[in-house]
């Protein structure tokens, strides 16, 4: 929730709590983050150290879904 006005909006289903979300795509919003910080030299929310721990956790998944869904470790440098 990015304000308190979005906060108090929360949507009670019972005793169940369910915060409102907005509806975007979360990789397209990073792409434009990046295209962005590339045309105007702005340092990027994230850099090559979250990028790689991204991928380690995605190269896990793959893994974890070629082996049934076991647990497996994310890999490490």
């Amino acid at each position: 929730v990015d304000t308190l006005g979005g906060f108090r909006s929360l949507v009670h289903e019972g005793e169940i709590l369910i915060p409102q979300v907005s509806a975007s795509e979360p990789l397209k919003a990073e792409c434009d983050h990046f295209l962005e910080c590339v045309e105007t030299g702005s340092i990027p929310r994230s850099g090559p150290d979250a990028a790689i721990d991204v991928v380690r956790v995605l190269e896990a998944i793959d893994r974890s879904m070629a082996q049934s869904g076991t647990h497996v470790a994310v890999g490490t440098a």
